[in-house]
Parts: C-alpha cells; sequence; structure tokens
C-alpha cells in the first residue's frame, strides 16, 4: 500500500473473522530512498480514558494521533503530567466528528516546557478514543503505545521478560541506551523491581523502583554507562499487574540519535512455539534474541519457509541474540520452538535504521 502521492495520513481499521495478531510498520525515507527512520505500530483499543507515556527529553516531540472511529461525534479531554507535578501541567479539549481522526505534535495542542516526561491522558464523556504516541528525535521516530486506564489490558501483567538488554560503547564511538518504561493503569498499587541477566550496568544489576500507585509511572533513563557494549536480558518483576516496554536507542560518538525503538516483554506465553514476522525486502537483516529464564540450558528450534533451519543452546539465566541467515528477500513466518514456552523478541535493521519485531503465539 503505497503511492507517489502527496502526503495523506487518516485511521484504519482492520475487520476479521476470527482473531489475529496485526501491526503496522511506519517507515520513513528521504528523497534518494534510503530508509530514514521506521517503527513498528500495534492497534489501539478503543477506550474512555487511555494515556500514553511522554518524554521530550534530548530535545524530542511527543506526537499523538486520536481517533473517533464511531458514529457520532465526540469530545476529549486532554492533560499533560510531568514528573515535577502530580497535577496536570497543561490540559485542553479535542472534538473530532464521527469517523475521523487528528494527529499532531502535543505542542501544537498545548504549551507545555521541554525536557519533560510524563503522562499524557485523553478521556471522553460522550465517546471512546483511540490513541497512539509517536516520539520524534529529529527524523528518528518510535511508537509509544496506549494504557486502557482503570482496567487490565492483554499486555500488562505482573512478570515481564525482555529477552534483550543493551548498554555501553561500540568500538566506532557509538552507544547503545536501553530506558525503562513502566506504567500502572490499574487500581492496586505495585511493587516493581528490574534485574539484568548477563551484564552489569555501573556494577549493578538489581534496580528496585519501590510501589507504583494506581496511576504511577516510571520512564528510567539512569540504567547507563560508557563501558564497552555488554549485552543480556531483564525480567522485570512487580506485585501486580504493570505495562511495561524498554526504549533502545542507538547513537553516533558525537551524541546523535541514530535509531530508536519501543519494545514489549516477549508473550506471556504457556505454548511451545513462538511466531514472528520476518521480513529481508529492501535489504534489511532480521535478528532474533532469545531468553532462558531457568536454571536448565534449552535447545531452541528455528524454522522458516516450512522447514526447520537449524537450533541454538540457550545456556541457563542466559540469552543468545543473532542475525538469521535466510534466503535474500524472504518475508514471512519465523519459528521459535521449544521443550519450555520461549521468550523471543525480533530485530528488524535496514542499515542504521531497526525496529521491533514482536513475537506472538500461533
Amino acid at each position: 500500500i503505497g503511492s507517489g502521492q502527496s502526503l495523506r495520513s487518516g485511521y484504519a481499521t482492520l475487520q476479521c473473522s476470527s482473531k489475529v495478531e496485526a501491526q503496522l510498520i511506519y517507515s520513513e525515507y528521504s528523497a534518494a530512498g534510503i530508509k530514514l527512520s521506521e517503527a513498528t505500530v500495534f492497534s489501539s483499543p478503543p477506550a474512555a480514558s487511555v494515556e500514553i507515556l511522554a518524554d521530550t527529553r534530548e530535545g524530542a516531540r511527543m506526537g499523538i494521533a486520536i481517533t473517533n472511529d464511531s458514529s457520532q461525534a465526540a469530545t476529549y479531554s486532554i492533560d499533560v503530567y510531568s514528573s515535577t507535578s502530580s497535577s496536570p501541567i497543561a490540559s485542553t479539549s479535542l472534538a473530532l466528528d464521527a469517523y475521523s481522526n487528528q494527529a499532531t505534535f502535543l505542542d501544537q495542542l498545548v504549551s507545555v516546557p521541554p525536557e519533560i516526561y510524563g503522562p499524557v491522558t485523553v478521556t471522553s464523556s460522550n465517546g471512546m478514543a483511540s490513541v497512539i504516541g509517536l516520539r520524534y528525535t529529529g527524523n528518528i521516530f518510535t511508537t509509544i503505545p496506549e494504557a486502557v486506564t482503570s482496567t487490565t489490558s492483554p499486555t500488562a501483567r505482573s512478570f515481564h521478560i525482555f529477552p534483550q538488554f543493551a548498554d555501553g560503547v561500540l568500538d566506532d564511538g557509538s552507544y547503545y541506551r536501553t530506558t525503562v518504561m513502566m506504567d500502572n493503569p490499574g487500581h492496586r498499587s505495585s511493587n516493581c523491581s528490574l534485574r539484568l541477566r548477563g551484564l552489569t550496568v555501573n556494577g549493578s544489576s538489581l534496580f528496585d523502583y519501590g510501589t507504583l500507585e494506581p496511576g504511577g509511572y516510571a520512564v528510567d533513563t539512569s540504567i547507563r554507562s560508557m563501558q564497552s557494549l555488554r549485552s543480556g536480558y531483564a525480567v522485570l518483576d512487580c506485585s501486580a499487574s504493570v505495562e511495561a516496554q524498554l526504549l533502545y536507542s542507538h547513537y553516533s560518538a558525537s551524541g546523535t540519535k541514530i535509531s530508536e525503538t519501543t519494545v514489549f516483554s516477549s508473550p506471556n506465553a504457556s505454548a511451545q512455539q513462538v511466531m514472528l514476522l520476518a521480513d529481508t525486502r529492501e535489504g534489511a537483516h532480521f535478528a532474533l534474541a532469545i531468553a532462558n529464564d531457568s536454571d536448565q540450558s534449552q535447545e531452541y528450534l528455528i524454522s522458516f519457509g516450512g522447514s526447520i533451519t537449524g537450533s541454538i543452546t540457550v545456556g541457563p539465566r542466559s540469552n543468545r541474540a543473532f542475525f538469521l541467515v535466510e534466503p535474500l528477500d524472504y518475508y514471512g513466518p519465523v519459528y521459535v520452538s521449544a521443550n519450555k514456552p520461549p521468550s523471543v523478541i525480533g530485530l528488524r535493521y535496514t542499515g542504521e535504521a531497526f525496529t521491533a519485531i514482536p513475537g506472538t503465539i500461533p
């Protein structure tokens, strides 16, 4: 679905006869056809009250798209919060006609100070909203998903495994940073701690976030160092369900952001197989990260194109990250199978641009 027309935008609905997993990939290209940035976008369930975690540090701008997919006009109240205040620092309202949407930068809706972080809430007394956030740092962008407040979503849970966590400097001076993002949209307080496996950052592997009260959040950029690049995996353990993502960021040696992606935790699976949709067209490469959060070594079978193409053994409490050697311009499912439920995430690289590809349960 592409054309050479002048830029147009709106919203999309996908209707199927049975349940499917679905995402969009937003891609921006230069006039010469070079991919500048790419982001994987999840669908946004409609709700009367939702929020996204905004972060405008590092000169970033927060884009927000709000959709009214109903036959009636609706009015939405938008409140912006900051880590410095428990009350909104800016508020406005937005009216949308039936079956319409509006996408804009947050600082075009309301006047907000720079270098803040905190939730942006969208509520309505006469309609439902579907919301997605986009965080722009120059030409680089990543999606920030909505959290439905006062309810439990399929992605909120008390135990999250992130199969890849990276920190440190490469030989060329460029470096990786990982930001931890948590949001407690429910009715129960939640005590959370993050444990790194396979690496430490500034000598630490355990990070205590204390209690997240209902409506509480954390956007932690402090887990960073200038050590040589290290990677492993991370486990977030909470006493009640929270929404949680990681933000992977790659910077040049001069500190310019090269790429960024939002990463969900591996699906909370009871199945012994996870599927990821790979796409190596446009010269892309597809990487997998597999975490074994158990006390025993585990063998994982990897298959695509209808046949098993290899296996990999991951030691106890460790992970492996690697590029797949797949056929040129392959697109389709990649399956990871094991005797125990696998924890897997995919990353699609096109040059320096990368985006996360989530695992799903087939």
